[in-house]
């Protein structure tokens, strides 16, 4: 899935703002062509005020050497900029692109190629998929990212029936995918060999803010999925029947996933709760981790109308020892047949994976 740079200036303006939300969408990045190519790394998780600073060089020259580690896996030449104390060389438009610029580079060279041609894909920016109602068949790709922080702007609205291999979202105003009584289902979103990610940067003012905000709907099944909030913002996923008869969720379930929470600024804000089953039937997680900030009230929370929520061989971790094990996904934990690989052994046996019950 290609990565949009940010376009740096030297006088930075608010599209592009010296600011956590933009260095975080670059780290995620090279998160996950290091991911890709078993590379180790301590990239950082920045903040807009706590360490690491956005003047800590430190957190930037680790992105330049892996930058430059996948390039040189990809056969593919880069210069990395040597960052010192006092931001030397400036922190400026042309130092800041050129590490964008290879960012894009690497992600177009490790990219699966594109599918075949009659392929069915969705490729939307700063606009809604809006899913049609009934079956609607099967999607290779649905790519879509909102950019645009001037409106308030959901990236899916789900409804129907059907089927998508790798789900991409990039959020920087609403939520993230919307699901309600018009999901009839069979639904099912990603594969255990994708990575499907939904991803927020940003939010709209001070709005109730969701990756997954499911208020009804029936049997879908997301699997695969790596779902992080970089914003302080409700959940990862939030089942509760919504208002005007939606009806409860029902049989909405992560497989094979992470969610990966805000991890919170110590004194400002907590972080919040990754994972929220309220008012809902069968919903939850199989085979899925969920990462918390330490200061936070946990990694779930769910109410007295919650019935019979879904929670098989699922576990918990705050962000220290998740960081430190180098922010496994799905594939490095799980195989496919549900069995454990050896670092969730190793996670598990050394206390820092947790068994994930209702009251965890």
């Amino acid at each position: 899935m290609a990565y949009i740079p940010t376009v740096w200036e030297n006088a930075p303006s608010a599209a592009s703002p010296m600011s956590a939300a933009n260095l975080n969408k670059l780290t995620n990045e090279f998160e996950s062509e290091a991911t890709e190519i078993s590379l180790a790394h301590t990239l950082p998780n920045w903040v807009n005020d706590g360490p690491p600073a956005l003047t800590d060089v430190a957190g930037l020259n680790e992105m330049e050497r892996v930058c430059d580690l996948v390039a040189a896996d990809q056969s593919l030449t880069y210069t990395p900029t040597v960052w010192q104390a006092g931001w030397t060389p400036a922190r400026n438009a042309a130092n800041l692109n050129k590490l964008e610029a290879q960012a894009a580079a690497n992600r177009a060279a490790l990219d699966e190629a594109p599918p075949p041609p009659g392929g069915r894909n969705i490729i939307l920016v700063d606009q809604q998929w809006n899913v049609p109602s009934g079956n609607w068949g099967h999607y290779d790709l649905v790519d879509v990212r909102i950019m645009d922080t001037s409106v308030r702007r959901d990236a899916i609205q789900l409804n129907g029936s059907g089927t998508v291999s790798r789900v991409y979202i990039e959020q920087h105003s609403g939520d993230g995918l919307k699901t309600g009584q018009a999901v009839t289902g069979p639904v099912v979103l990603g594969e255990y060999n994708q990575q499907s990610e939904i991803i927020m940067y940003e939010k709209r003012g001070a709005v109730h803010q969701d990756n997954h905000q499911s208020m009804g709907g029936l049997n879908v099944t997301l699997v695969g999925f790596y779902s992080k909030k970089w914003t302080s913002s409700n959940s990862c996923f939030f089942a509760n029947e919504g208002a005007g008869g939606n009806g409860k969720p029902t049989d909405i379930v992560y497989e094979f996933s992470v969610l990966d929470g805000y991890e919170g600024i110590p004194g400002v804000h907590d972080g919040g709760v990754p994972l929220k089953i309220y008012d809902s039937i069968r919903c939850g997680m199989r085979h899925s981790l969920v990462v918390h900030a330490a200061t936070s009230p946990g990694p779930i929370d769910t109410t007295p109308s919650t019935v019979d929520p879904v929670l098989v061989d699922c576990y918990f971790m705050t962000h220290g020892p998740y960081i430190a094990a180098g922010r496994p996904r799905h594939r490095d934990l799980w195989n496919a047949d549900g069995s454990h690989k050896a670092l969730l052994n190793t996670l598990i046996s050394n206390g820092s994976a947790q068994v994930l019950t209702v009251n965890s």
